[in-house]
């Protein structure tokens, strides 16, 4: 036990700081003897945990020398997140057990422009006629427990030329087995 009645204490050494404790391996914040957040193990798990009931966890860095709070995992609303700005991922999929919307849209905006927006955009180095622009797809299993594709929506840029354009537009449905245009 360290013990310090005043000043702040500082560890300062050349190589890592190791802390190592058995058991669950917790590491327990606290201030003024009440603990606000913990970091643990749990199997093979690591934890992150905020120990106040409804105490929010805080992403924080510095853009440019003032404070940004990155991300927001809300503690009263079952840990929702709210990222401050842009979210870019490889690819994402969202999964709930019941049908409850899985992404929804909202503007705010009270404006004439279209709004909510969802932007579909191949960004290609070389475009070329016959491209397909997007895609949607529709997929559901068969009785035999298959993933099909029932319907696909199509885009596709059929001529690419600079100011004389032309796109096609394609709903594809399932009919005997085959998806037909």
């Amino acid at each position: 036990t360290l013990a310090l009645c005043s000043g702040n204490l500082t560890l300062d050494v050349a190589g890592d700081i190791i802390l190592d404790a058995d058991n669950v391996g917790a590491v327990h914040i606290q201030d003024g003897g009440t603990r606000y957040g913990t970091f643990f193990k749990s199997g093979n798990n690591f934890f992150i945990e905020s120990s106040i009931s409804d105490g929010d966890i805080v992403f924080r860095g510095n853009d440019g020398g003032s404070n940004i709070n990155s991300l927001t995992l809300d503690m009263s609303e079952a840990g929702a997140a709210t990222f401050n700005s842009t979210i870019a991922a490889g690819a994402a999929t969202f999964t709930t057990a019941d049908n409850t919307n899985q992404l929804t849209l909202v503007s705010t905006d009270a404006d004439a422009n279209a709004g909510p927006n969802l932007n579909f955009r191949r960004n290609s180095a070389s475009p070329a006629d016959g491209d397909l622009t997007g895609q949607l797809t529709f997929t559901n299993n068969n009785d035999a427990g298959e993933g099909t594709d029932y319907v696909t929506i199509h885009a596709l840029s059929a001529d690419v030329s600079n100011g004389s354009e032309d796109a096609a537009f394609y709903i594809k449905t399932m009919s005997a087995g085959t998806l037909r245009q």
